[in-house]
């Protein structure tokens, strides 16, 4: 049966990419955005819920943020709710 104990981990089997956690502060979440290696900011909590964030306000200002439409966001409720983890390690 498959199971995954967070979302880091299904992040590390499907490797795809480096896994790894700390803060950030809002400038270097800025920057990022404006020089375009922002990939993409989620929100995520305890019962299967994971949600992309289109926009962030920042003092007084509405950031926009890329929320691409095969995301890490949308892999991951697709493996959680549905349970197609192999959909997305073919590809």
């Amino acid at each position: 049966m498959f199971f995954i104990h967070n979302l880091q981990e299904l992040t590390e089997q499907w490797g795809e990419f480096e896994v790894s956690e700390r803060t950030i502060c809002m400038e270097e979440l800025v920057t990022a955005n404006s020089e375009g290696t922002l990939l993409e900011v989620f929100g995520s909590g305890t019962a299967a819920v994971v949600t992309p964030v289109g926009a962030i306000h920042y003092q007084g200002r509405k950031v926009e943020l890329p929320t691409p439409a095969d995301g890490l966001a949308i892999r991951w409720v697709s493996v959680i709710l549905w349970g197609h983890n192999s959909v997305w390690q073919e590809r």
